[in-house]
């Protein structure tokens, strides 16, 4: 029995061809940063939490107030007297004592603006919604002031007149203050940096 002979085909003879590979490019949206392989050994920058105070323009409109609840007493008590007839803050209408009595209301006004705006500021360093608790806090000072006068002897009249410029002494400062600070505050935001106040 013969054996027949085979044949063996080389096998570089036919070389298999091979397409070029690719290069991947890492695909990301236009505008986006690269993100690095390798992770920084330096924490990303903390982010303020709380909120920043500018005392200074705080307390500049607290003096402002000052002046305007001083003005807002002297013009009233005129208004009362010359306009009205009506002897605002003393029984008689003799001149010093009058005059005596105008320059004293009008500073009390002032130092009733000074201390809204040191309880301006202590709410600011220590509840969340200091505005809001301000508010109240003027509103039941203004409230007592315009009942006060009743609770005095005198004239229906002059009682009438120190209420009217109680009630706009406490308007005054509880919408000047008020105003001021939240004009005096820079909040947190999402960048880590913050907010500038609002321009008045």
């Amino acid at each position: 029995m013969t054996q027949e002979p085979t044949y063996e085909m080389p096998v570089d003879q036919y070389p298999t061809t091979q397409l070029p590979v690719q290069p991947t490019v890492n695909q990301r949206p236009v505008g986006q940063r690269p993100v690095s392989q390798f992770p920084s050994s330096q924490p990303p920058p903390a982010q303020p939490t709380t909120r920043q105070i500018n005392f200074g323009r705080l307390w500049a409109g607290g003096l402002a107030t000052a002046v305007v609840t001083a003005l807002i007493v002297v013009v009233g008590v005129l208004v009362a007297r010359q306009l009205l007839g009506t002897p605002a803050l003393s029984s008689t209408s003799s001149g010093r004592y009058a005059e005596t009595s105008i320059t004293s209301y009008a500073l009390l006004a002032a130092a009733a603006a000074l201390i809204a705006t040191l309880v301006m500021n202590l709410l600011l360093l220590a509840v969340p919604q200091p505005t809001r608790f301000f508010s109240w806090i003027a509103g039941l000072v203004t409230v007592a002031a315009v009942i006060l006068p009743y609770t005095m002897t005198g004239q229906n009249g002059t009682k009438t007149a120190s209420a009217v410029i109680n009630l706009l002494v406490g308007i005054a400062i509880s919408a000047l203050v008020g105003s001021i600070a939240a004009g005096s505050i820079r909040r947190p935001d999402l960048r880590g940096g913050y907010t500038a106040p609002p321009a008045l």
